[in-house]
């Protein structure tokens, strides 16, 4: 019995030690991940990438990557719904409810566009589709995007306290579309009605690229003859 006990504590220690090699391990190639992450980020885009602590769920949802063989990154990108509800629908007084739909996109390309992004994930999330039935009518996020019925911006968090966003095309690279900017852990994009760009305005300072006008227009209706 003795020899038995001694040999379990023997195979309990080098097992408890195997553990830790494993875990040091994978810490190392975590922090390897985001050296490499951030230096790219920084080299190809100038995008300053904020890291929040270990413990914090962002860092752990963070699974952006540089890939060394394509040389580009790979970008988990969170999709805010933004949705502005009054509380009362029978007075406009009231200042309306602000409310976000929080989607995060699995590490994606980014020579990809965002549109071509939405293509491959494909979602379904059942609070999207309410949140599209309730402004459109229709749940086809596609369509809604190709009609011109939602917009999209990039949020710089280079300074949080001045909510800076900066209007992007659906259909550039998002590379191109990410220079310049700051990021915690990973971008965020503001996605807003054409109908709720106004309370949007009250929130966020909004920036336009040279080539897109900074206030979206309602989108024309297409008739049948």
């Amino acid at each position: 019995m003795r020899k038995d006990i001694m040999y379990l504590n023997e195979m309990m220690r080098g097992s408890e030690h195997i553990k830790k090699k494993l875990t040091t391990l994978k810490k190392t190639q975590e922090q390897l991940r985001f050296k490499l992450l951030k230096i790219y980020a920084k080299k190809f885009h100038n995008v300053k990438i904020k890291l929040a602590p270990t413990i914090m769920t962002k860092h752990r949802e963070n699974l952006s990557f540089y890939h060394t063989k394509s040389k580009k990154i790979y970008w988990s990108i969170e999709l805010r719904f933004c949705s502005f509800l009054k509380s009362n629908p029978t007075t406009e007084l009231l200042e309306p409810t602000y409310e976000e739909i929080k989607i995060l996109l699995d590490p994606q390309d980014e020579k990809m566009s965002l549109f071509e992004m939405l293509q491959a994930a494909k979602l379904s999330d059942s609070r999207l589709l309410w949140y599209l039935q309730e402004k459109f009518n229709s749940t086809n996020l596609l369509d809604n995007v190709s009609c011109s019925r939602l917009f999209c911006y990039i949020w710089d968090e280079e300074n949080p306290r001045q909510k800076m966003a900066r209007r992007l095309d659906w259909y550039a690279a998002f590379k191109d579309a990410i220079r310049d900017i700051t990021v915690t852990e990973y971008p965020t994009v503001l996605v807003v009605s054409f109908k709720e760009f106004d309370q949007f305005e009250k929130m966020y300072k909004v920036i336009s690229e040279p080539l897109l006008d900074v206030t979206p227009v309602e989108p024309q209706e297409s008739k049948e003859n």
